[in-house]
């Protein structure tokens, strides 16, 4: 049989690995470290929250946005139901997120929504903290293609010229709708409830993304209509009621 020389197989081992695509190597480079600290809560309690680099956030994002199961285009309802599937996604990888919610006078600018613009009462989306930027940053695909700091989203969400905060808090990542830190601020799981609610809120404004965007034949049946077993709740206040209720 005729053998190679030594060095062939040197040259031959060199080459491959030399080849492997970029996107290995730089998976291998990035930290996935995973550690925890804490943030003030809602009632000024400490609440845990994981520390990861700003490599990790930037991947964790990006897989959370090609999730075709979160309707992040439309933005016109649905906040509640993605910040919490981001939440539930992101712990199965280990990754322990706060939901950061903003209550005012919002506004969310998105050239491809059909009146170029949604304004909002309220809004949340998950929030993990960031070495390198020694702060927590937003999960919210919604609102940006990249992840953004809490003061640049909050900044974001009310810069138009009405815009203004009544509040903005933090709380564990089971917390579904605002109202929810009134009557149990500080649940140890996610309700049973909330995931039906999930799941129903996000197959429903999926479909009505279809619809508007004249891929499907628009929704089956209307979002909190009690036609689940469990009779999701729908989490959204009057604005009245909200300011009124949150104003201590």
């Amino acid at each position: 049989m005729f053998k190679k020389p030594l060095f062939a197989y040197v040259v031959l081992f060199n080459l491959f690995f030399n080849l492997i695509p970029f996107q290995f190597s730089a998976f291998a480079l990035v930290d996935r470290t995973i550690s925890e600290t804490t943030v003030i809560g809602y009632g000024g309690e400490n609440l845990k929250v994981s520390s990861i680099s700003q490599d990790y956030m930037v991947e964790l994002f990006d897989e959370l946005k090609a999730n075709k199961s979160i309707p992040f285009r439309y933005i016109d309802d649905g906040c509640f139901a993605r910040a919490h599937k981001m939440s539930i996604l992101l712990e199965d990888k280990g990754v322990i997120t706060v939901k950061t919610f903003l209550i005012g006078d919002l506004r969310m600018i998105d050239p491809s929504h059909p009146k170029g613009f949604v304004d909002w009462w309220y809004h949340v989306a998950p929030s993990v903290f960031v070495k390198e930027v020694g702060a927590l940053v937003m999960f919210d695909p919604s609102a940006s293609d990249e992840p953004t700091t809490r003061k640049d989203w909050v900044y974001n969400l009310t810069s138009h010229p009405s815009g203004s905060v009544d509040q903005d808090f933090e709380t564990v990542r089971f917390i579904y709708g605002p109202d929810d830190v009134l009557y149990n601020p500080n649940p140890k799981s996610y309700s049973k409830s909330d995931i039906v609610d999930m799941d129903e809120a996000l197959a429903y404004f999926t479909e009505m993304l279809s619809e508007r965007l004249g891929l499907g034949e628009g929704p089956v049946k209307l979002y909190g209509s009690g036609n689940s077993p469990n009779s999701p709740r729908f989490h959204r206040l009057s604005p009245l009621k909200t300011k009124n209720i949150f104003n201590k």
